[in-house]
C-alpha cells in the first residue's frame, strides 16, 4: 500500500513476475500489516517487512520481518555464488542452527515488553478475525470516499476507489486552488488551534 495515495499494489502478481525472472522480492508492507488479512505464503515473496505500530496497533519501533524458507530461494537465483544474505550486527550471526529469522531478530539488547505487546495485539486481531477487520476497513474507506465527494465535490481525490486497489488510507486535496496562499495559511492556522 502506497502511503501517498493509499493504493494497494498487486504485490502477488509482482512477486510472481519477479520469481519467473529469478529476481528476489522484498515487499514493504508498512501499512498492510493489521489492515489486510495477509497470507505471506500465498504472496510468495522472499522477504516481507511490516510495521507493528501502524494498523496493527502495537508499540512504536516494532515490526515484522518474514524470511521465506530461511532465504534458501536466493540459492536458486544465484546458484553460482555464495548466498548473499548476510547477518550484520546480529548478536546471533554465528548461530546458523537457529535459522535466519531468529538470527535477524537479535541486535543488541532486546525489548521484550514491546515484543510481547506486539504479539498481544496480533493475537487480538486474530481473535477478532483479520478478514473481518479488512472488510470493515474497506467498507469505512468506501463510505468515507463517497461522503467526501458529496461534501466536497470539488476536492481532488488521489486515492482509488476501485476494488482491489483501495485501502484504509485516503488522500485528497480539499481546495479549489492549491496556489491560494491565503486559504492554505488559514487552513494551517485552524489546524493549529
Amino acid at each position: 500500500i502506497t502511503y501517498k495515495t493509499g493504493t494497494a499494489l498487486p504485490a502477488k502478481a509482482i512477486c510472481s513476475l519477479a520469481k519467473e525472472h529469478q529476481i528476489p522480492t522484498l515487499v514493504d508492507g508498512a501499512h498492510t500489516v493489521g489492515m489486510f488479512d495477509l497470507d505471506l505464503h500465498d504472496l510468495d515473496c522472499d522477504f516481507y517487512s511490516g510495521s507493528g505500530h501502524k494498523w496493527q496497533c502495537g508499540p512504536g519501533a516494532t515490526g515484522i520481518l518474514y524470511v521465506r524458507d530461511n532465504g534458501n530461494r536466493l540459492n536458486e537465483y544465484w546458484s553460482d555464488r555464495e548466498n548473499p544474505l548476510w547477518l550484520i550486527n546480529s548478536s546471533l550471526s554465528h548461530a546458523d542452527y537457529l535459522g535466519k529469522q531468529i538470527q535477524m531478530q537479535y541486535i543488541g539488547n532486546d525489548n521484550y515488553p514491546a515484543k510481547q505487546a506486539l504479539a498481544d495485539s496480533c493475537k487480538m486481531w486474530d481473535e477478532i478475525g483479520r478478514d473481518r477487520i479488512q472488510d470493515r476497513i474497506l467498507t469505512l474507506s468506501d463510505q468515507w470516499k463517497t461522503s467526501l465527494q458529496d461534501v466536497l465535490p470539488h476536492a481532488k481525490m488521489f486515492s482509488p476507489n476501485v476494488e482491489g486497489l483501495t485501502s484504509g488510507l485516503t488522500t485528497f486535496n480539499p481546495f479549489y486552488d492549491v496556489t491560494n496562499e491565503e486559504i492554505l495559511t488559514e487552513f494551517r492556522d485552524r489546524l493549529r488551534e
